[in-house]
């Protein structure tokens, strides 16, 4: 068998090394929130996650895969922070990890212009109140209402590190802010492949493809 003409080895082997460049495991337990039965209104965030203050599992907005989402929102003190947590997975340093879930602001309760909602990746144990890696802030001016967007963490494990963490919290920055909900779905958190090991992905790539051209000839 030969391979096409019109497709060229490069191709392949950026196909190929699509599988690799992306986060590998351990693999969040109810990653979008839909093991719990929300239908008959909010219920607190469980099911795999930790959920702190006003922390919810709800289907009161559409959700980015169905039928549930998190909410959080307070928890009605000044730089105080409510949401849900998952991990104490297993790390180590030097590790590249990278954290994720969709974000929401819904018209149906706004998040306040002075609040914000951001995916921490924390590394385990945590000291001297390390505010780990954040992504973005999720605010009012970087994500539009009624809009689904992805917001990520991505940062290298430190000396010391023995586990790793995600956590999607809202953050009320002041006291007076108190109203208005973020919303957050189909979370992840894995660890980026070393350079190395895409390195020796490539080389392993134009090998296979290599060799099976050689065969077909």
């Amino acid at each position: 068998m030969r391979w096409p003409t019109n497709v060229s080895t490069a191709a392949l082997i950026v196909l190929f090394l699509g599988r690799f460049v992306q986060a590998a495991g351990p693999g969040l337990i109810n990653a979008g929130f839909d093991a719990q039965d929300a239908s008959g209104g909010d219920v607190f965030a469980g099911a795999g996650w930790l959920g702190f203050n006003y922390g919810f599992v709800t289907q009161s907005v559409p959700a980015h895969s169905a039928p549930n989402t998190l909410r959080a929102y307070g928890p009605y003190y000044a730089f105080g922070a409510s949401g849900a947590s998952q991990g104490d997975f297993p790390a180590s340093p030097g590790q590249v990890w990278n954290a994720s879930a969709w974000a929401r602001i819904d018209s149906s309760d706004p998040m306040n212009p002075a609040n914000m909602a951001q995916v921490v990746l924390r590394f385990l144990p945590s000291v001297n109140f390390d505010p780990g890696v954040l992504s973005p802030p999720i605010t009012t001016a970087t994500l539009p209402l009624n809009t689904w967007q992805k917001f990520s963490a991505l940062g290298v494990a430190p000396p010391g590190t023995t586990g790793v963490r995600i956590e999607l919290l809202h953050v009320q920055l002041s006291a007076s802010a108190a109203n208005g909900s973020i919303f957050f779905d189909d979370a992840s958190l894995g660890m980026v492949p070393e350079p190395a090991s895409v390195v020796l992905a490539v080389f392993g790539g134009i090998g296979c493809f290599g060799l099976a051209r050689r065969r077909s000839n």
